[in-house]
């Protein structure tokens, strides 16, 4: 573990000289990657200390025995195995032994510039408008054979479009219901990770991850969003793959979207509407990238996904499989053991049923901050001048203070007036505290 060979600025040192952090890596049977993602993780550069929490997910390889030798050499990396079946149990044991107050989940076939732990934790450690709960970072998927030069093959390239749009879907104003973050690139506060259950062990292979930013967000947390926390993600080459992976998307998500459909009370046509729109954007995606009759042709895959799609649509149809009620509170926008942690002003929206988030979604770069009420389907937005004067008048501040932030001159009676109609309106949708 290196530290402080990068200039990092002078408030981030001062802010995490004591903090620590936990990396959880998960592994099943990833012998072919696993050394070089340790050895990515014992060389970020970092002014914490951390430490690595490697989960054996029942490998039948030799990633175990990797792990263990590796971790003789590291003494900050610890290495378990899970005995419960599924994804989402291995992060959430590594979580009960994770000793930092930061919780950064990935994977074993993920690969990192250095920078990538610094970047994917600053947002929780410096002070920030919105409470940041969670930190989702850009994650880049690549095939195996890509490196080396090799062309991609047709379900590789039909897999590579849906990854970006599955990447830029989420951190969009509106990605289809809530913000949310893949679990290979995701950071948390362990108290708060703690606080809401942690994630959804009976939807083994995915939708937990999904499940848990939704909760994150319906409780009044932020969920921020750091691009330069970038990682590659290998992926394999296999059109059988690809298809049991839409399979199983498909079917954990119709359970997640069925578990909100009771929980927030929504009529099953505004969920069905949700999928239809993202649908209808993956299909227009699609259609731009169509610039010859051979690309055309290569829409054939399409049909083989959208029929892997609608088996695991009628499996979940079908399930028995139910989420665990602990976390029904949580689905629901309850979380009292974390909610006086909330300021003021965002506890307030928070009781007032809103859920809030900045966009663009970049947390280093000024925006609106978009409120949504996800039960009643309202929306509204405050642009960033209008955003600052509610942080004012939310935190009992006067109109001339509010007026001094749009321009120079606090008592002029333009910027006052603009606030004056701003705070009425503000009052009106019962914003403010």
């Amino acid at each position: 573990m290196q530290h402080l060979t990068l200039p990092f600025p002078l408030l981030y040192l001062c802010s995490v000289s004591k903090t620590k952090v936990s990396i959880i890596l998960i592994a099943k049977n990833e012998a072919a990657n696993l050394e070089h993602c340790l050895t990515g993780l014992a060389e970020q550069l970092v002014p914490f200390s951390y430490e690595v929490q490697v989960v054996d997910n029942q490998s039948s390889d030799s990633s175990h025995r990797i792990a263990r030798s590796f971790a003789k050499s590291h003494p900050n990396f610890h290495v378990w195995r899970q005995k419960k079946v599924g994804i989402p149990a291995a992060r959430n044991l590594g979580a009960r032994k994770a000793n930092g107050e930061i919780l950064v989940f990935t994977d074993a076939n993920c690969r990192f510039p250095a920078t990538w732990l610094s970047e994917i934790t600053k947002p929780l450690l410096l002070p920030q408008r919105l409470p940041v709960g969670a930190v989702g970072g850009f994650t880049e998927r690549e095939f195996e054979g890509a490196r080396s030069g090799r062309a991609l093959k047709l379900w590789e390239q039909y897999a590579d479009e849906l990854f970006q749009l599955w990447e830029q879907d989420r951190t969009k104003a509106f990605p289809g219901f809530l913000p949310w973050a893949p679990g290979c690139n995701l950071a948390v506060k362990k108290e708060l990770f703690l606080a809401l259950g942690g994630f959804e062990e009976s939807w083994k292979l995915a939708a937990y991850d999904v499940d848990f930013c939704w909760r994150l967000a319906l409780t009044g947390f932020q969920l921020a969003y750091a691009p330069r926390a970038h990682l590659i993600q290998k992926r394999k080459a296999s059109l059988k793959t690809l298809l049991s992976q839409i399979e199983n998307v498909s079917f954990y998500n119709q359970l997640l979207l069925k578990t909100y459909e009771k929980n927030l009370r929504y009529p099953p046509v505004v969920t069905k509407r949700e999928k239809i729109l993202t649908q209808a954007r993956s299909a227009i995606e699609s259609a731009k990238a169509i610039r010859s009759f051979e690309e055309l042709s290569h829409r054939g895959v399409d049909s083989l996904v959208k029929l892997a799609a609608a088996k695991g649509q009628l499996r979940a149809l079908y399930s028995r499989l139910r989420p665990s009620k602990e976390l029904q509170a949580s689905r629901q926008g309850v979380c009292s053991a974390v909610e006086n942690t909330l300021p003021k002003n965002y506890r307030h929206l928070h009781e007032q049923g809103w859920c809030y988030w900045k966009d663009p979604a970049d947390y280093d770069v000024d925006g609106d901050l978009v409120l949504f009420q996800a039960r009643e389907r309202e929306w509204f937005r405050l642009n960033e001048s209008a955003w600052k004067v509610w942080e004012v008048k939310s935190t009992g501040g006067q109109s001339e203070d509010a007026a001094a932030l749009l321009c120079e001159d606090r008592n002029d009676p333009e910027a006052l007036n603009d606030v004056d109609h701003l705070t009425l309106d503000l009052h009106r949708k019962d914003l403010l505290p």
